[in-house]
């Protein structure tokens, strides 16, 4: 059943009332996150999932998922919502958030996965309080909000300052970055914009001349998968980063795009799995290739094959804070 209360918003301007708002209830995400891998040990490439570990790790998992899912829908409503409406959401939107920042969710990570997650949920956050920033911005509860965004941010610099020696810049060092990027856009800190361009730079320099990125080939059956899910990374600091995309950078982003596209159509012998020497499992999500389409010439091969592939993927990505038009419009 869905719990509904009242949050009363303490305005610091003029852009919204000082009125009560009544908001769906949004649990707060937990302090502590006690996540480990849920890959099979004995698998060198972890690409296979220990099943015990999966159903062990689900109520931790959904105890993070289920408020930020339902903080990425307000901030979707908001964008969709007439302007008359925008206000009481910003309102919700701000409320659900604080929620969680009263509970230090997050600051309690600890291990790698810890971590991972930790950036994966910031992000999505993130992203979702840009969709409606001019009114939560004038929300009192906002300093809060960005305080907690600053703390998370801080401690994923530093984790990664510590990650990078040991696991080198796979995924995980993109989605790092790209989390520390929205909050740096949320709280105006060009330090942490600054940050992200260099992660961005050294993953784009990462992508070979044949498009492959050199740690996510170490993912066996699933080196196909693990380079969508990093090219969603870069893609998607690429496209919110306030820098405009340079000849260099479309070029390697192209590549990598290419390789996928090449590898999806021929999961045995395309350019992944000749190089991986095993064939590919089929891609586990298609909706990144959404944020790849930008960098494609219109009506190119390329983009013509993209667009068959995603033609009824709904651009909705979780890791990207939802309704993709955001990430996609953002000015450049």
């Amino acid at each position: 059943m869905l719990v509904f209360d009242v949050f009363v918003v303490q305005s610091k301007g003029a852009g919204i009332s000082g009125a009560s708002v009544t908001c769906g209830e949004v649990a707060a995400m937990p302090q502590y996150l006690n996540l480990q891998p849920r890959f099979d040990r004995s698998d060198p490439t972890h690409a296979t999932d220990d099943p015990r570990e999966v159903d062990r790790q689900r109520p931790l998992r959904e105890a993070i998922d289920v408020p930020a899912r339902k903080i990425i829908s307000i901030a979707d409503d908001y964008r969709a919502a007439p302007r008359e409406e925008k206000s009481h959401l910003a309102a919700c939107l701000a409320r659900a958030i604080v929620h969680s920042a009263r509970n230090h969710a997050l600051e309690g990570a600890d291990s790698p996965t810890d971590q991972f997650y930790r950036s994966w949920i910031i992000l999505q956050v993130a992203i979702a309080y840009l969709k409606a920033q001019p009114e939560i911005d004038e929300i009192e509860e906002s300093v809060e909000i960005r305080e907690w965004f600053q703390r998370n941010a801080t401690a994923l610099m530093e984790f990664q300052a510590r990650g990078v020696e040991v696991a080198g810049r796979n995924n995980h060092y993109f989605w790092n970055g790209i989390a520390v990027l929205a909050v740096g856009l949320v709280i105006e800190d060009e330090a942490l914009v600054d940050y992200a361009r260099e992660v961005r730079d050294a993953g784009l320099s990462d992508i070979s001349s044949d498009g492959l990125l050199a740690l996510e080939m170490q993912r066996g059956h699933l080196a196909l998968h693990y380079h969508i899910f990093a090219a969603e990374a870069l893609a998607g600091l690429m496209l919110l980063h306030p820098d405009p995309v340079l000849p260099w950078q479309s070029s390697a982003i192209r590549r990598l795009t290419n390789a996928i596209i090449e590898s999806i159509a021929d999961l045995s012998g395309g350019p992944i799995a000749s190089s991986a020497e095993v064939e590919q499992s089929p891609p586990k999500r298609l909706v990144p290739l959404h944020v790849l389409v930008p960098f494609l010439d219109v009506g190119s091969p390329e983009w013509e094959i993209i667009q068959d592939i995603i033609k009824d993927v709904p651009p909705h990505s979780r890791y990207l804070g939802g309704n993709l038009q955001f990430v996609l419009c953002r000015p450049q």
